[in-house]
């Protein structure tokens, strides 16, 4: 499933992630900073970013919600990575209820992991472009598992319920904005197991089950890292 619930916010994030990209892969004379990132002798990367990713809504039953994302990547071979990531989308405007109740804080939750390999690494910095650990293009698998607010009218109450994990492929690049910057723009889809309910006629009640769907990923998520 998308993390975005507005075509308009995907085309946003679509034509960013591609401003990005020709903007960082322009050909440049081939210096140290351009062929290094600053974290040339570093072999773990912390991150805390925010942006068009996982956490984030806007519209609706949900109103805006913007993510917090906690996140550490460590090289584990030239070229490969592995990494781990924590969110939560934070509310910060919704819709009011009948009852006059807000959604809570917090809107959403969740983990994922994943390898990551950064292809063509010596033809980028032959060519003077942005390359080294943590920056380059890259293709990883990925596997995000999220918990979203449920609201149960009967009870007037809300609980965080877990909501759906997925696998997938992605294509993604990553490129370092300043000393602290950081933008990792990326698209991904795969298999997941989302919740829907049942109808059963005979007892005139709907059941939650299970079924193995697509799921897809479109995100541009900005952080600063250390």
């Amino acid at each position: 499933m998308s993390c975005f619930h507005s075509p308009a916010v995907v085309l946003v994030a679509a034509l960013l992630a591609s401003t990005a990209a020709q903007a960082q892969d322009q050909p440049q004379a081939p210096t140290p900073a351009a062929t290094e990132s600053p974290a040339a002798a570093r072999r773990k990367l912390l991150k805390v970013g925010t942006g068009l990713t996982r956490g984030f809504e806007l519209g609706g039953f949900s109103g805006l919600s913007l993510p917090v994302v906690l996140g550490v990547e460590h090289m584990v071979a030239p070229n490969w990575t592995v990494y781990g990531n924590a969110f939560s989308g934070l509310q910060v405007q919704s819709e009011r209820f009948s009852s006059g109740r807000h959604l809570p804080f917090v809107r959403s939750a969740g983990l994922d992991a994943g390898v990551r390999y950064y292809y063509h690494q010596a033809k980028r910095q032959a060519k003077g472009r942005a390359a080294g650990p943590f920056v380059g293009n890259y293709l990883a698998l990925h596997v995000p598992t999220t918990s979203m607010l449920l609201y149960r009218p009967s009870a007037d109450a809300f609980r965080l319920s877990y909501d759906y994990t997925a696998v997938m492929g992605v294509w993604g690049l990553q490129r370092r904005l300043g000393r602290h910057g950081l933008i990792d723009a990326f698209v991904g889809a795969g298999l997941s197991n989302p919740r829907f309910s049942q109808y059963n006629p005979q007892t005139n009640t709907s059941q939650p089950r299970r079924q193995l769907g697509i799921a897809t990923e479109l995100g541009i998520r900005l952080s600063l890292v250390r």
